[in-house]
């Protein structure tokens, strides 16, 4: 099932005890249902982050017609949660581990707006867009990407390709787009917080010399997550929907492309 939800008064996805979380709503409206299982998501928000297209899992005891339990899961959402394309599914799927790719989004507007303070980032200055894509173009390939993941980070590997990093101008703010086949903790903000602190320090090359140093403390202060939208998650055969972009643009109040 596709999971859209505004992060605002949640405590991330991954379930906690005694906190609200998006995993922990799902498995709520699961267990009313009489089932038990876990839902696995794509994507393990932090607190505040929104998306449009998170996706997961879970393994049921009963055989539902795919229409009947989407009707049923929609009568126990909240009003801050929505499903959508909910399947049935072969038992090899996996939420997390069968995506090829992520789609993330942030948003960020030249002046603070009350009414979208939970929706988008003011800065004090935009970057200039040739030079922001100039400094993200330094973030496309396979890299090691250590430098942007949260300190205590348990990973793996700190190895991800990174299919596409954008600046995207828009009529009252700009859309920072990043795209790849996986994602460390805190990366996006991360990467972002290093953009703008470049920007604001008049700094050439900054995100190739934070990549290159391979430590935290050389990438800036993390971004706030309230500008953060996982906009997408794809798995084999699927494309990116341009209509994201411009969902989230409208959610954002950023308005149209700006012609550069």
């Amino acid at each position: 099932v596709t999971v859209a939800y505004d992060g605002a008064r949640f405590h991330g996805w991954q379930a906690q005890p005694d906190l609200r979380t998006v995993q922990g709503e799902l498995r709520r409206m699961l267990r009313r249902l009489g089932e038990d299982g876990y839902p696995t998501g794509a994507g393990r928000t932090d607190t505040g982050v929104h998306a449009l297209g998170n996706v997961a899992h879970a393994d049921l005891a009963r055989s539902w017609d795919p229409e009947e339990l989407a009707a049923a899961l929609a009568s126990l959402a909240p009003g801050d949660v929505g499903l959508s394309d909910l399947r049935a599914v072969g038992e090899d799927f996996h939420a997390r581990f069968g995506a090829v790719s992520r789609r993330y989004l942030y948003a960020v507007a030249p002046e603070a707006d009350p009414l979208l303070a939970g929706r988008r980032v003011a800065v004090t200055s935009l970057p200039d867009p040739e030079w922001a894509d100039r400094e993200l173009s330094t973030l496309v390939g396979e890299k090691d990407f250590a430098s942007f993941a949260r300190t205590g980070s348990n990973n793996r590997t700190t190895r991800c390709t990174m299919v596409a990093s954008r600046w995207h101008p828009r009529d009252r703010g700009a859309l920072l787009e990043l795209v790849a086949d996986r994602f460390l903790y805190g990366m996006v903000r991360a990467v972002a917080g290093s953009l703008l602190r470049g920007w604001r320090e008049g700094e050439d090359g900054c995100l190739a010399r934070v990549l290159a140093a391979g430590r935290r403390d050389a990438a800036g202060e993390a971004a706030p997550p309230e500008g953060l939208y996982l906009a997408e998650v794809l798995y084999p055969g699927e494309t990116l929907d341009p209509e994201r972009m411009e969902r989230v643009a409208r959610i954002a109040g950023l308005g149209g492309p700006r012609n550069q």
